[in-house]
């Protein structure tokens, strides 16, 4: 059996506990890791880290070569690549932007929304895609009703208001 490399870690146990909770999800056993061998006395295996953890020992092993490499900023760093290209371009994310920042000529529904999107730019688009998009990118909610009619006077409205409450007695 391979000899178990001896890993100094150069952080503090408080610095680097503070650093597992501001990190998201997908990086918090990489910084369970450094915990694991800073708590350690004796230097431990990519097979036993990899027990504790819950992952691949090749996987334990990559990452005790990025921190031995370049540190904590090697080892926190994640890259997803992707070679696909995306359904949306930015000329039909600006007209989405226009069309759902103008509420004369807005959209009522997802539904609608992706109508148009399929009408007009790509017809093979499902409306899941759209859906999420849509949320995610321009924090739309188009099921929320509006509170008031858009072309509502607000100079009306504040004189309906004067004359109702000397009528009512108040």
């Amino acid at each position: 059996m391979a000899k178990s490399l001896n890993i100094i870690i150069k952080e503090d146990l408080p610095y680097l506990k503070s650093c597992l909770k501001k990190q998201p999800v997908h990086l918090k056993k990489r910084i369970q890791m450094l915990i694991l061998l800073k708590k350690s006395e004796v230097p431990l295996s990519k097979m036993e880290l990899a027990k504790q953890l819950g992952v691949d020992p090749d996987t334990a092993q990559r990452w005790r070569k990025s921190y031995i490499d370049r540190g904590i900023e090697k080892l926190l760093e994640f890259k997803r690549t992707s070679n696909i290209k995306p359904l949306i371009d930015e000329h039909l994310k600006s007209e989405l932007a226009k069309k759902l920042n103008n509420p004369k000529e807005g959209f009522r529904s997802y539904k609608e929304l992706h109508d148009w999107i399929k009408d007009n730019h790509l017809p093979t688009i499902h409306y899941q895609t759209v859906h999420k998009y849509s949320k995610r990118i321009f924090g739309a909610k188009l099921k929320v009703p509006r509170k008031s009619h858009i072309n509502k006077d607000i100079g009306a409205s504040e004189e309906f208001k004067k004359n109702s409450s000397r009528h009512s007695g108040k």
